[in-house]
């Protein structure tokens, strides 16, 4: 019975996060400056404005201009749907629009990490929420090699 209550609980977390009033989620945020979980299932576009070195290369080279925009969220998993764009990214007609799933807890005691699948690598890429205040930035570390991330929200 508590598998299926964890199951169920689960598969509810993310549509949840849809159903909280802005007041609601305006005061979970002002109990925490780390949780992922809040900060990806708001209708918010992302700005990267800085990379470490050591994230560089991986996250496209010299690529400027990333951003990443809300889709959708997939109820099941709290997997996160976010189209993708950076300047010269490569886009067909099959494919106009590349898109990052994020994978974010939503409880427990590691709720400021967060796993990232970008287009253009076939491997997840584990990232800790260092710190945000849910309305101007936040800053993202790689968990493998310490590469940062600094990141402009734009509230939609």
């Amino acid at each position: 019975m508590l598998l299926f209550l964890c199951v169920v609980a689960a598969s509810l977390a993310c549509s949840d996060a849809a159903k909280l009033s802005a007041e609601q989620r305006k005061d979970l945020q002002g109990k925490s400056f780390n949780n992922a979980w809040l900060l990806f299932t708001d209708n918010q576009t992302h700005y990267l404005l800085y990379r470490s070195v050591e994230n560089d290369t991986g996250y496209g080279g010299f690529k400027q201009c990333a951003n990443m925009s809300f889709k959708m969220c997939w109820d099941s998993s709290l997997k996160l749907w976010y189209n993708f764009y950076y300047r010269g990214i490569y886009t067909n007609d099959v494919y106009p629009t590349l898109h990052l799933w994020i994978q974010v807890n939503s409880s427990g005691e590691h709720r400021d990490l967060v796993k990232f699948t970008y287009p253009f690598q076939r491997n997840q890429v584990l990232l800790q929420l260092l710190f945000t205040d849910y309305e101007t930035c936040f800053v993202l570390q790689q968990v493998d090699n310490e590469a940062l991330q600094v990141w402009m929200i734009h509230s939609t």
